[in-house]
C-alpha cells in the first residue's frame, strides 16, 4: 500500500452501533491468540459498554470468538441455546442465537457445549439436586424444538401451549416430527375447574 493511500485511510472509533466499517480501519484490541482474553485488559464479553457486547455482532466479534476458541488450549464454546428465531414482538420473528452460534461454528468447525434447552445439562443437574425422578417432571413450553424436545430428550412429560412460538397448525402439520404428550392454549388452561 503506498504511503498516500495509507495516510488516506481514515481510521473510526468503534461504535456498536456503527456497521458501516471495516475491522481493519477501526481502533479495537489487538487480535492476538498468545493469551487469554480473560487475562488481559480486554473488557468483559457481557457488560453493557463493552465493544464487545454480545448485543452488537460483527466480523470482529466472530473472528475473536474463533481465534479464543482455535488458539487457547481449555477455551470453551458454550452456547445457552440454538434458537433459529426468537421472537422480540408479536409482528415478527428475528434472528435468534441459534444464527450467532452457527456463524461461530463454521469458522471454528466445532460444536458448542448447550448448557440451555434442548441440551441435559439443566435436567441433569436438577435431577441430581433435588433427587428427583424424570418421570414426575412435566416440561411446559411454547416451542417444539427446544421446550418439547428437552422434555421428550431428556424423558420427561411434556405439554405444548398455543401462546408463544408454535402454532396449532404448525403442531398438527405433517411436516412436523415432534410431538407433545398433551397440548393447551395457555397455561391459564391448566387452571380451569
Amino acid at each position: 500500500m503506498s504511503e498516500r493511500a495509507s495516510s488516506e485511510r481514515r481510521k473510526i472509533k468503534y461504535s456498536p452501533l456503527n456497521t458501516n466499517h471495516s475491522p481493519l480501519t477501526t481502533h479495537h484490541p489487538p487480535l492476538t491468540t498468545h493469551h487469554s482474553p480473560l487475562t488481559t485488559h480486554h473488557p468483559p464479553l457481557t457488560t453493557h459498554h463493552s465493544p464487545l457486547n454480545p448485543r452488537f455482532v460483527n466480523y470482529y466479534k466472530i473472528q475473536y470468538a474463533q481465534l479464543c476458541i482455535n488458539e487457547n488450549p481449555g477455551c470453551e464454546f458454550i452456547a445457552t441455546n440454538l434458537d433459529a428465531v426468537t421472537h422480540l414482538t408479536d409482528a415478527q420473528e428475528w434472528a435468534g442465537n441459534g444464527s450467532m452460534v452457527g456463524a461461530i461454528k463454521g469458522c471454528t468447525g466445532k460444536e458448542p457445549i448447550v448448557v440451555g434447552k434442548p441440551g441435559p445439562l439443566m435436567i441433569d443437574y436438577l435431577c441430581e439436586k433435588y433427587d428427583m425422578p424424570r418421570g414426575e417432571i412435566c416440561m411446559v413450553g411454547d416451542r417444539l424444538d427446544t421446550d418439547i424436545m428437552f422434555g421428550l430428550n431428556n424423558g420427561l412429560k411434556t405439554i405444548l401451549v398455543l401462546s408463544g412460538v408454535t402454532t396449532e397448525e404448525k403442531l398438527l402439520s405433517n411436516d412436523n416430527k415432534i410431538a407433545p404428550d398433551s397440548y393447551c392454549d395457555s397455561i391459564v388452561d391448566f387452571f380451569k375447574e
